[in-house]
């Protein structure tokens, strides 16, 4: 493969991929983990190559059993600064808890949080206070990294920036809290979407129960395909295809660009990766804001939270459950569910590559994997539409109308927006037998493993919507909780998000 030339560190991370070798005496140590229950992510290795790249060992935990084996890891290695990092909501309290634990032991180095789940506001409000003897910093993305990495020896400078900003974090978040408007849950639930269900047409699918796809052919997917993910990889800021234009980083994109349709080329030619599905469609109705799924003799419950912060007049309060017919209406309706992964086969490629020395391989390897799942969940939507459900037979989009979501029905995933309780994902998994079919398994935190794998639920409803859930009162959280029979406590751990109180 060829590499970008002439780039800045920021501009691109394939060259300083190229260009990392094994420091003979590093300036220091990092030690990097996740936390309990995730899986190995892109970015990680990312960073893992800037520190390294930055003349810093780099001490990595992989996926952390519990607190005891960090805790250990700073005792005996004495590093520069920690870093975790979380792809789920559901861990952003196992961070809290550590960095709790790293204060109690007497830590004082820089504890970098990153990942997809966290933001500065999370950092900032609820895991900066908790890390007491120390500086917290919130790492967005490789551009920051790089430019943190260097001030971590003088770290005192470092919190002289950073501390004061935090501060003024925390004060926004809590005026914004007390700001804000939230419903009771009985006047948000008779604001939520209306459907005059009698007159609605619910169509039926082609079939109940599931279908299995066993190495799915990738070439399918290529018309659903979103570059975009490789160039973030790789710490490149811009969309595909107009990346490739930039002034800045065009060339560099071009190549990079240029390297992975090489690459993509011997995954299809070796079948280095293999793509697998499990996909089902079931008769279900709404009871309240739970959605009744019956297989067989069996019901199961699926449940949803609605939104309850104050909005525009006119716009609904929804909940996911809004897309199901009531069980009172008499009607029969339907969902569906699937669980896929374009994963089968990357651990033992990354591995490989890594044993190499190759990290830019490594990385392309991991996010060929994500683009190529993120692909195949697209093309699988569009097959239920036209032809699995089969409600709009005739749809015609263009790719961008696709990504923009310019049809009708939607495929929320527990742990996004509309539906942000990670611990819904095991009845998919149930109802579809799908770590047999696929082969994906999900960890105690509910990731899925492996990484480049998509679960989600599928509705048809004409009106259906993507949307942010939001704030939650304890009327709904108290209530949530009685429903699936779980601890309130835990309940707000999974939701951190969302709990107006900090």
């Amino acid at each position: 493969m060829s590499t970008p030339k002439n780039q800045t560190i920021v501009q691109t991370f394939a060259e300083i991929a190229q260009l990392i070798r094994p420091v003979s005496e590093p300036a220091g140590k990092v030690i990097l983990a996740m936390t309990r229950g995730e899986v190995h992510d892109t970015g990680k290795t990312v960073i893992k190559g800037l520190f390294q790249y930055n003349g810093l060992e780099v001490v990595d935990l992989g996926v952390l059993e519990g607190p005891e084996v960090l805790l250990q890891a700073v005792a005996d290695t004495q590093p520069q600064a920690v870093g975790l990092s979380a792809m789920l909501n559901s861990s952003l309290g196992e961070m809290q808890e550590l960095a709790c634990r790293l204060a109690e032991a007497g830590c004082t180095v820089p504890l970098l949080i990153g990942g997809a789940a966290t933001t500065l506001a999370h950092t900032a409000v609820f895991i900066a206070p908790q890390y007491t003897t120390g500086l917290t910093v919130h790492v967005h993305d490789v551009h920051y990294c790089q430019k943190i990495i260097p001030q971590l020896a003088d770290p005192q400078t470092l919190a002289a920036q950073i501390r004061p900003a935090y501060e003024e974090v925390r004060r926004q978040y809590r005026k914004t809290q007390t700001d804000k408007k939230i419903l009771t849950y009985a006047e948000a639930r008779a604001g939520g979407l209306q459907t005059d269900w009698p007159a609605a047409a619910l169509p039926a699918p082609s079939f109940l129960g599931t279908k299995i796809f066993k190495d799915y052919d990738l070439t399918d997917v290529f018309s659903c395909m979103d570059w975009t993910t490789l160039f973030m990889s790789y710490g490149m800021k811009g969309k595909f295809p107009s990346i490739v234009r930039d002034k800045h980083i065009g060339e560099a994109a071009k190549i990079l660009y240029s390297d992975a349709q090489v690459f993509l080329q011997e995954v299809l030619d070796q079948k280095l990766l293999k793509a697998h599905a499990a996909l089902g469609f079931f008769k279900a109705n709404s009871v309240g804001d739970d959605i009744e799924i019956y297989n067989g003799e069996k019901t199961h419950l699926l449940h949803t939270l609605r939104q309850q912060a104050r909005h525009g007049e006119g716009k609904p309060y929804y909940a996911l459950a809004d897309f199901v017919a009531p069980k009172e209406s008499g009607l029969t309706d339907y969902v569906g569910a699937f669980v896929l992964t374009a994963g089968d086969g990357l651990a033992a490629l990354v591995e490989r590559y890594e044993a190499e020395g190759n990290l830019y391989k490594a990385i392309m390897a991991r996010s060929l994997a994500d683009i190529l799942a993120e692909s195949f969940a697209e093309r699988l939507h569009e097959r239920v539409r036209k032809e699995f459900w089969g409600y709009v037979p005739e749809e015609n989009l263009t790719m961008e109308e696709k990504f923009r979501c310019f049809f009708q029905g939607i495929r929320p995933a527990p742990g996004y927006p509309a539906c942000p309780d990670h611990s819904e994902k095991p009845l998919l998994f149930q109802l579809l037998d799908a770590k047999r079919h696929t082969g994906v398994s999900l960890t105690e935190s509910f990731a899925m493993a492996p990484a480049p794998s998509i679960c989600g639920v599928y509705f048809a409803h004409p009106d259906s919507a993507y949307f942010w859930i939001g704030a939650l009162g304890e009327d709904q959280l108290g209530d949530y909780a009685r429903r699936k029979g779980a601890d309130l406590k835990e309940i707000k751990k999974q939701l951190i998000f969302h709990v107006t109180t900090v």
